[in-house]
């Protein structure tokens, strides 16, 4: 049965789209039988996405061939991999932002590598994905280049103590344990620091202010606005970074009765999605 055939018998209102759809589907359904349950199953869910979206039906068969060792036949053939792979044809279908598509292929690749499929939180990510609005994921992308490293760093020097080399724990397990504890913060605060703020060099030298000069009231503002302006859009990032569980708070500081201040840190579940975004530009 052909990809046309499956899209007829569905009574699916495509007829001017089925000459592209076929002759994308059949070639690469004829070369890789094993997929064919799958897409079958795709076109009669949505077969009406799949015509609208040619060209993200030719991406996803390009993406299967491209990864022939994650999508073995044993893998694909099993069922919980078929419902899973249903669940990211529909929300690739339906993305429209182009890094979005980058990390939902980066998450059922994950998928494909776990063994307790029932335990990996597919539809979380994936829903967390959908909801995190462009801004805060291209923080979060940031995060990753720019922040995230030198946390690693730190835990990496810590990590060659001898306790942790000879702990019953697992090297990743303390690695993980770590990263959650550590503030994200205090690099993300320096950072701006170090970037926007009038004190340093950096920003003298970007607004033309001469060594042992003198700010202008003017250039000292715009200096200030800015360095404010970044750090309130941040904090816009944080708060629906914390809303949708990547990051959580943590209190700092303070006494019994008294007052704190308030940190923010990885959890376990920002962990698994940051480990998700990989060439992401």
């Amino acid at each position: 049965m052909k990809a046309k055939d499956i899209v007829r018998s569905a009574s699916i209102p495509i007829q001017g789209y089925l000459p592209y759809l076929s002759s994308v589907l059949d070639p690469f359904l004829q070369q890789h039988p094993i997929w064919q349950g799958i897409f079958y199953s795709a076109i009669g869910l949505f077969g009406v996405y799949m015509a609208y979206n040619q060209e993200e039906v030719n991406e996803i068969t390009k993406f299967i061939e491209e990864h022939p060792q994650e999508f073995r036949e044993e893998i694909v053939r099993s069922k919980e991999f078929k419902k899973g792979f249903l669940l990211f044809t529909e929300q690739y279908l339906k993305q429209r932002i182009e890094e979005k598509k980058k990390i939902l292929q980066d998450i059922i690749l994950g998928y494909t590598l776990v063994y307790n499929k029932t335990n990996y939180e597919l539809e979380r990510l994936n829903d967390c994905l959908v909801r995190m609005t462009v801004p805060t994921l291209n923080f979060l992308i940031f995060m990753k280049k720019s922040i995230i490293p030198v946390l690693e760093n730190e835990i990496n020097k810590e990590l060659d103590q001898k306790q942790y080399q000879e702990s019953d724990r697992s090297i990743e397990w303390w690695f993980n344990d770590m990263m959650v504890k550590k503030s994200i913060w205090e690099p993300i605060s320096k950072w701006v620091h170090d970037t926007y703020s009038p004190s340093t060099e950096r920003v003298k030298d970007e607004f033309k202010i001469k060594k042992g000069g003198e700010w202008t009231h003017d250039l000292r503002s715009r200096a200030q606005n800015r360095e404010r302006d970044i750090s309130n859009e941040i904090g816009e990032n944080i708060f629906e970074l914390v809303t949708l569980g990547v990051l959580r708070t943590k209190s700092v500081g303070g006494t019994w009765g008294g007052g704190g201040g308030t940190d923010y840190a990885l959890t376990t579940f920002g962990l698994k999605f940051l480990k998700q975004i990989n060439d992401v530009s």
